[in-house]
């Protein structure tokens, strides 16, 4: 089964877009992490409900967070939205960092 894999917003698209130009290598990596989650879209590890932001919680309005590894520090946030029809794994955001993941997606 192939899935179908979306960006939050067209903003969070056109910033993946720019990074062609500006940063390939994480282009890259984000593409080959797009080719992942549509063949597996549980590619990622849960992120427990107790351990999620609520900043990311608010921000987003779901608790159901994945962390996808795209290299030793480069980590991109998704979502699995399901009905009958069809799976949807959701890009919300990626980080250049570790530190800055860490801050930002866990409490």
């Amino acid at each position: 089964m192939i899935y179908e894999v979306r960006f939050l917003s067209k903003e969070l698209e056109n910033e993946y877009t720019a990074l062609e130009k500006s940063n390939p290598r994480l282009h890259k990596a984000i593409k080959k992490g797009i080719e992942k989650l549509k063949m597996n879209r549980l590619a990622g590890r849960k992120i427990p409900r107790e351990q999620a932001s609520k900043r990311f919680v608010r921000l987003y309005g779901t608790t159901n967070f994945w962390n996808l590894d795209l290299s030793r520090e480069w980590r991109l946030i998704y979502t699995i939205a399901g009905d009958s029809i069809r799976i949807l794994s959701i890009i919300l955001c990626w980080f250049d960092s570790h530190k800055q993941y860490e801050k930002e997606v866990y409490i």
